[in-house]
């Protein structure tokens, strides 16, 4: 089915198994400028379940808490910093996203000059969200050959 965006700036086929599963997205520095346009995107586009963000200081004001219309995606906010490796592992795997946009960074210029170098790239380049991500990864190929051996093991 071709659908078109609501800016009408593209076109895409939405396949059967996108619009069947419940999509969750994960936006990192949701409460930031960037993140902010991008959660009021996909809120009410179709095929999205749930919206997660990171914020460091502040949440999101007036977020859809408990639950929603029909069609409507769910926000939920995840308080992390991601200096702090364990607080971004945690969100990954309670959250469990199908897509991850990165968007938290350092942005202020004054900030920028006086933040020590390696602080900036766990920052801007966040090993701790690819890591939290591969143990994600893991632990979904564990569950699978889980539920594959046992499987085996009824027949």
């Amino acid at each position: 089915m071709e659908k078109r965006s609501r800016s009408g700036s593209y076109q895409y086929v939405e396949s059967r198994a996108f619009v069947e599963t419940k999509i969750r997205i994960l936006i990192t520095g949701g409460s930031g400028f960037l993140g902010q346009f991008l959660i009021s995107h996909f809120l009410d586009e179709p095929g999205i379940a749930e919206i997660g963000y990171t914020y460091k200081t502040s949440p999101l004001p007036n977020h859809r808490v408990g639950p929603t219309p029909k069609g409507k995606a769910r926000l939920t906010g995840f308080r992390v910093d991601l200096a702090e490796p364990s607080l971004m592992k945690v969100a990954i795997l309670n959250f469990r996203p199908h897509i991850v946009i990165h968007t938290a960074a350092l942005t202020s210029p004054a900030g920028c000059e006086t933040t020590d170098a390696t602080q900036l790239e766990r920052v801007n380049c966040p090993e701790v969200l690819t890591d939290a991500l591969l143990a994600l990864q893991r632990e979904k190929v564990e569950r699978k050959e889980a539920a594959t051996l046992a499987a085996a093991e009824e027949e």
